[in-house]
C-alpha cells in the first residue's frame, strides 16, 4: 500500500514535469492494476493496460510490450520513452525511479568530454544494429523485474511487520 502512494505521487510529479505539452501528447502506458486504476481515476486515459507483466513478469512479455512503442519511437510518431518504477534497494526500501528509456544517453551526452573513434571488430553499424536492440530489450526487461521484486520485497516486510506485532 504504501509503495502505491509513492508511485501515484511519483507519478504525478513525472507528470508536472511534462505539463508544459498537450494532454493528448502524453501517453501512459500503465503495468499493474493498481497503477492502471490511478491513471483512470486521474481522468487520463491508458494506452492499454497490462497487469500480467507486473505479476509474473516474463522476457517475451516484456519485449512484445516494448517493442510496438520502440517502433513508434523509431517511425517518429513519439519523442521519448520514459520509464517510472520501483528499484529494489532491499527488502524494506524501495526508490522510486524515473528513467529516459529512449533516446538512450551516450557518455558524450551526459559528460560533455571529448569524442574518441573507437575501431570495432565487426563494423561499426553491424556492432551497433545488434547490439543496441538486445540492450534496449535487456533494460526494459531488467526495470520490470527490479519493479516486480521490490513489490515483493515490500510484501514480504508488510507480513514480517504484522507477524511481529501480531
Amino acid at each position: 500500500f504504501i509503495t502505491y502512494i509513492f508511485m501515484r505521487i511519483f507519478t504525478e510529479k513525472t507528470l508536472k514535469e511534462y505539463s508544459h505539452l498537450p494532454e493528448q501528447d502524453i501517453l501512459i502506458y500503465p503495468i499493474g492494476k493498481k497503477i492502471s486504476d490511478y491513471v483512470k481515476k486521474t481522468n487520463r486515459i491508458p494506452q492499454c493496460s497490462v497487469d500480467e507483466l507486473s505479476a509474473k513478469p516474463t522476457y517475451e512479455d516484456a519485449i512484445s510490450f516494448i517493442s510496438p512503442l520502440v517502433e513508434k519511437f523509431q517511425n517518429k510518431e513519439i519523442d521519448k520513452i520514459v520509464l517510472l518504477y520501483n528499484h529494489h534497494k532491499n527488502a524494506a526500501v524501495q526508490v522510486p525511479t524515473v528513467e529516459t528509456y529512449l533516446p538512450l544517453e551516450t557518455i558524450e551526452t551526459k559528460s560533455n568530454t571529448k569524442s574518441y573513434l573507437y575501431i570495432t571488430e565487426p563494423a561499426m553499424d553491424t556492432f551497433i544494429n545488434t547490439l543496441v536492440p538486445m540492450v534496449v530489450r535487456m533494460k526494459f526487461y531488467a526495470a520490470v523485474i527490479d519493479s516486480n521484486t521490490a513489490e515483493h520485497g515490500a510484501r514480504t516486510t508488510a507480513m514480517q511487520t504484522a507477524s511481529d506485532n501480531a
